[in-house]
């Protein structure tokens, strides 16, 4: 090795520990004891350590890269603008809709969430009016098959208030005391008996509702339809009891559900004490909105001829109605069955439905072309005294009407033609089809030449011809 290159090698050894020394001193002790090696291996060390933009020229590809992740930048924000969801002219977001689905495997399965357990207990009095009311209204009573047989409909039987506090909604209410002074406040009910054993009853017995006028077709007019509520929790029904109420007198919140299953639809039927009441919360402006979001409100009877209209259209299938209750009897009552509610009228185009004392709508005797005397429907079709629809079933057979549309028999399952009291009129008719009238007034059948020159019926002795015959 030359002198100048054992010069150059030394004066490297004394440099680098200056520089050395500050990064990292344990390698100052490498350098040290080993001026050689660390000569070497220092330069890459702090080369790697303490790189500095400033010794680093900027490339075009450099520039390139970052306009392009400036433009990604830009076209991110726009992305994110464009999926946004659009908010209607009231700055509502879109409707939500229900994510559930039913299992295929098992449709039967019960996918009902309602859970009043998760509430917190309460002595609220104003929550325990408004749920004990709501058992005993005409919004629930009517249509509550345990609560009916429990009151006895109209006969308004008094029912043991500890009874109530065991339904599953009235359980979070404690303790009974408050429950008592509370419904002792209210304008509804009734509450009587000795201390812990208090009846309850209502003010008001119960009026059926073909005596009351509030039948199918006056809660039709009450009612709205409301969709856009998402996915069922176990508080929605409490949820929407809540949501409604400032916005009228509310008879009863109804969750739609499927058949079977019992899953959420995501919409309702609310049902307002008036028709008034209902028409002005459809007309709201702004409407009402859930959590931000948007609804379809519509009266329900425009809801329920929208969807017979796609049915008969062919664009939906109707869905299986399940067995309801209504004023003491099950929908099964209605349809009729041998010897059933109804029974069948005349031949010719069949009305359904029962009218007051099963009787309405049978054919009127004699009638021609065997009028009704009941109310008829569209289509032939014939309604019950609430306004409903239903399709009469063979009743026991009876007198027959002349030919005309189906008509309903009575409650003893009478078939067709209506009879008054007593024994039943035979009418006897000529060659041309022309009613005799019969003026004897025995109610028997007329001789069609009954003058006084016939010579009268021999009488003959039966008891003779049967020794004879014997």
């Amino acid at each position: 090795m030359s002198d100048t290159t054992t010069k150059d090698t030394e004066a490297q050894a004394v440099a680098v520990p200056e520089v050395v020394a500050e990064a990292a001193p344990e390698a100052q002790t490498a350098v040290e004891a080993a001026p050689e090696v660390a000569a070497e291996a220092v330069p890459e060390v702090v080369a790697e350590a303490e790189p500095t933009n400033a010794d680093t020229p900027i490339t075009d590809a450099d520039q390139g890269s970052a306009n392009s992740e400036t433009v990604e930048e830009q076209n991110g924000d726009a992305t994110a603008a464009a999926t946004e969801p659009k908010k209607n002219k009231y700055g509502y977001l879109p409707m939500l809709k229900t994510t559930t689905s039913m299992d295929p495997r098992n449709p039967n399965a019960n996918h009902k969430k309602m859970d009043p357990s998760v509430l917190p207990p309460s002595d609220d009095p104003h929550l325990i009016r408004r749920q004990t009311e709501f058992y005993f209204s005409d919004g629930n009573l009517p249509s509550d098959k345990h609560m009916w047989q429990l009151v006895g409909g109209p006969e308004n039987k008094a029912v043991p208030l500890k009874d109530i506090c065991t339904f599953g909604r009235m359980r979070r209410f404690t303790p009974y005391t408050a429950v008592v002074a509370a419904l002792k406040e209210s304008e509804k009910l009734d509450v009587e008996g000795p201390e812990g054993e208090e009846t309850v009853k209502r003010k008001v017995p119960y009026v059926l509702s073909w005596q009351s006028g509030k039948d199918g077709k006056y809660r039709m007019a009450a009612s709205v339809y409301v969709k856009g509520f998402g996915d069922e929790t176990a508080t929605t029904q409490f949820d929407l009891e809540d949501f409604f109420e400032p916005h009228g007198k509310i008879v009863a919140v109804r969750l739609r559900r499927t058949e079977p299953g019992k899953l959420f639809k995501g919409s309702v039927f609310v049902e307002f004490d008036t028709a008034e009441e209902a028409d002005k919360f459809v007309n709201l402006d702004p409407p009402v909105h859930w959590k931000g979001h948007e609804l379809l409100i519509m009266k329900k009877l425009d809801y329920t001829t929208m969807k017979s209209e796609q049915i008969k259209a062919g664009k939906l299938v109707p869905g299986n109605a399940k067995s309801k209750f209504w004023e003491g009897k099950d929908s099964n009552d209605f349809n009729g069955g041998r010897g059933g509610f109804r029974g069948r009228g005349g031949r010719g185009g069949r009305g359904r439905g029962h009218g007051r004392d099963g009787q309405e709508g049978r054919k009127a005797e004699g009638g021609e072309n065997g009028e009704k005397s009941g109310e008829k429907g569209e289509n032939g079709e014939k309604k019950d005294r609430n306004g409903f629809k239903h399709r009469g079933g063979r009743g026991g057979r009876g007198g027959r009407g002349g030919r005309g549309g189906r008509g309903r028999g009575n409650q003893n399952g009478n078939r067709g033609g209506r009879r008054e009291n007593g024994p039943p009129v035979i009418k006897a008719t000529n060659d041309k089809g022309q009613v005799i009238e019969n003026s004897n007034g025995n109610n028997k059948r007329a001789r069609e030449d009954d003058n006084s020159s016939a010579p009268p019926a021999k009488k003959v002795d039966t008891k003779a011809e049967a020794t004879a015959n014997a």
